[in-house]
């Protein structure tokens, strides 16, 4: 019964979690960040992970010299390291 109510809890904080996120939809999201600068951080953060499943060609192709986007930094953080750690998961 126990682990049960852990389990529903935990599944009710997430929730809370994932509505709580920063917005980017709509323009709802207030000011602008360089997604350049979010990937670099992103890369850095997932590094270990891709050395560990030995991944060694994973390249950052950026283009310009900072491509702004409405959108708060930890938005976009989240975005580049959802579609990251996915990538990661989809591929043996």
């Amino acid at each position: 019964m126990v682990l049960e109510e852990v389990g529903s809890s935990s599944a009710k904080l997430n929730q809370c979690c994932n509505s709580a996120g920063p917005r980017v939809r709509g323009g709802s999201a207030i000011g602008s960040c360089d997604a350049r600068v979010a990937v670099e951080e992103v890369a850095g953060v997932l590094s270990h992970e891709a050395e560990r499943r030995g991944v060694t060609d994973a390249n950052k192709r950026l283009s310009g010299q900072g491509d702004r986007v409405a959108a708060v930094p930890e938005a976009v953080n989240d975005i580049v390291s959802n579609l990251v750690v996915n990538a990661f998961e989809a591929n043996p």
